[in-house]
């Protein structure tokens, strides 16, 4: 059995999609996006693909440019959540 990765909180909703942060996860700063029946991992800095990814390439470009233009926010999402406790 895998490591538990904790709650999947939704930080944003966009135009059917949904980027999600885990709360118990490891760096680098990355956010999940799930919508229409697929998903990916995104880095937040720099916006890219982390390790998977099964939207098509005008989503994925879509999904990129959403973490670029929020790159702050998603940023503060991601230290609010890994809180030391």
């Amino acid at each position: 059995m895998g490591a538990k990765l904790g709650d999947l909180p939704t930080v944003l909703r966009d135009d059917g999609l949904n980027f999600m942060i885990f709360t118990n996860d490891h760096e680098p700063p990355h956010v999940y996006v799930t919508g229409g029946g697929r998903k990916g991992r995104f880095k937040i800095t720099p916006p890219e693909v982390y390790d998977y990814n099964d939207f098509d390439s005008k989503t994925t470009k879509r999904i990129l440019k959403k973490i670029a233009d929020k790159q702050d926010y998603f940023l503060k999402k991601w230290h609010e959540t890994h809180k030391k406790k």
